[in-house]
């Protein structure tokens, strides 16, 4: 069964919209294992079914967490399970090393504790639906909140732990349905609404080399500007 990534974005229109947009931290960002940002807002649907050590069956988000800034900086996750079919396995997520105990419970979950991750290094998050061989599908809702950090390269100085800051959220859609698309296209109707780089810049014009286009839809594409 093939891994889809499907980038849903929500289009979002007026003044008091995007003013609360500008407050999200950027300095954490979901990501993808080659770095590539996943755009703050966006949903992503993976439908590979694997087996961990045990024979357990479930499907990895293929996420992960990156410290875009130049200091050693601690986050946590905060996560929503919207929907989990009840008797499978459970969702579960990991965070420096330690897990949640997998579940089916609806609900708004804090992650305790925090992780720490290196300047420009990435964390590996583990977030994860063992179905039990359930079929449906598991609607999980995350965010990154800045914890705060030293601001030395070597890890010195001193760790500090401000309030939260809430930072980027995704939906997370896990699914043992086949969906149909392959990779992430968007219909050639559909009218160009934003471009990024792959770190998660907007652009203002197309740049050379790969653009991730935002369409009207909602839907995304890899676009190799020459």
């Amino acid at each position: 069964m093939k891994k889809l990534f499907t980038f849903c974005l929500s289009l979002i229109f007026g003044g008091v919209a995007f003013t609360a947009q500008a407050q999200v931290d950027n300095v954490f960002q979901f990501c993808y294992e080659d770095g590539t940002i996943v755009p703050d807002g966006s949903t992503v649907t993976v439908n590979t079914v694997e087996s961990d050590y045990f024979g357990e069956p479930f499907i990895d988000s293929g996420l992960f967490v990156k410290n875009t800034s130049e200091e050693n900086v601690y986050y946590t996750l905060h996560y929503s399970i919207k929907e989990c079919p009840s008797g499978g396995g459970g969702f579960q997520i990991c965070s420096g090393g330690n897990c949640i105990t997998a579940t089916t419970v609806l609900g708004d979950y804090e992650f305790a504790g925090a992780a720490g991750v290196r300047a420009g290094n990435m964390d590996d998050m583990r977030c994860e639906w063992f179905t039990a061989n359930q079929t449906g599908r598991c609607v999980v809702e995350c965010q990154v909140y800045n914890r705060g950090g030293s601001r030395t390269s070597d890890g010195q100085g001193g760790y500090t732990y401000p309030q939260n800051v809430a930072g980027s959220k995704i939906t997370v859609i896990f699914t043992t349905e086949a969906t149909g698309i392959d990779g992430v296209e968007a219909a050639g109707s559909n009218e160009e609404v934003a471009r990024y780089t792959l770190d998660g810049r907007k652009l203002s014009a197309p740049q050379k080399g790969v653009n991730i286009v935002k369409y009207a839809d909602g839907s995304t594409k890899k676009v190799v500007v020459e």
